[in-house]
């Protein structure tokens, strides 16, 4: 098959699923999210307001963050929720709309990441989900100053850079942040695309990064400065199901949304809300 023909048939593909997602929402208000995962983790909060909310929105993944920006942007009566990942706050500012909401941290799974409220929710004794998350935490807050700081430079200018496991708990356990020398050691390799002065601001960026995610109480933190969907899915699902039982991640986080009742943060109830209304 040429790559015209591929070029084709992925082009139907997505015509046939939009076609498919416009269809569904006849009637109703259609608000699109970015996956699979985000659209299961919204009808549950959607169905925490109202019993009856099928009658009312359709939610559909568009497939990722674009998509939905795209769609949202050219057609008024189209409502989005995406996932800030690494947007500043003037990247937000710039982008949140009457119909696009962006999330508060990193991602919706973020908002599943502080141990506390977990414990409460499934009735655990305490410290036996709190100790072994705060753990973890460092690490992953250390990962998550890399990533979102290469990331952010990776958009701007549209290079090849270190991979996003860069600084991951399971393979550097965070010393990366601690260690400059190994930092810079892991990061030499692309002064050829950077050039040497902008190594060092690229190094400078990431500690600042981590200083100012680490000053944070730590569920703000966790919130914020940490990737939602793999901390939820390397520490928050295998520590649910070491205290309670076997489950994957996916179970967790539906099991989790479908009882988040009161813990849904305040802009995503009154979002819902408007989406009932």
């Amino acid at each position: 098959m040429s790559i015209r023909a591929i070029v084709r048939s992925v082009e139907d593909a997505w015509g046939a699923h939009w076609d498919e997602i416009h269809q569904a929402s006849k009637n109703r208000r259609l608000l699109l999210v970015e996956g699979d995962d985000d659209k299961a983790v919204v009808e549950e909060l959607l169905r925490t307001i109202d019993p009856l909310w099928q009658g009312k929105v359709h939610v559909g993944a568009a497939g990722d963050r674009d998509k939905v920006l795209g769609k949202v942007a050219k057609k008024a009566d189209v409502l989005g929720l995406v996932d800030r990942d690494v947007w500043d706050e003037e990247d937000v500012t710039q982008r949140a709309t009457a119909n696009l909401v962006i999330t508060s941290g990193w991602c919706m799974e973020n908002h599943f990441c502080a141990p506390a409220p977990l414990e409460a929710m499934f009735s655990l004794p305490a410290g036996s989900l709190v100790g072994p998350v705060e753990a973890a935490a460092n690490g992953w807050i250390a990962h998550g100053s890399i990533w979102w700081t290469v990331q952010r430079l990776r958009n701007r200018i549209g290079a090849a850079l270190p991979s996003i496991h860069l600084g991951h708990p399971g393979k550097d356990s965070g010393a990366l942040i601690a260690d400059e020398s190994e930092l810079r050691r892991h990061l030499s390799g692309y002064v050829s695309v950077l050039g040497s002065s902008s190594v060092d601001h690229l190094i400078q960026a990431i500690q600042d990064r981590h200083r100012a995610i680490s000053s944070l109480p730590l569920a703000e933190a966790i919130e914020r400065g940490i990737h939602g969907k793999r901390f939820f899915m390397e520490v928050i699902s295998p520590s649910l199901s070491r205290v309670i039982g076997q489950r994957d991640a996916t179970s967790w986080r539906n099991i989790i949304a479908r009882g988040f009742g009161g813990l849904w943060p305040d802009y995503l109830i009154q979002f819902a809300r408007r989406l009932l209304a």
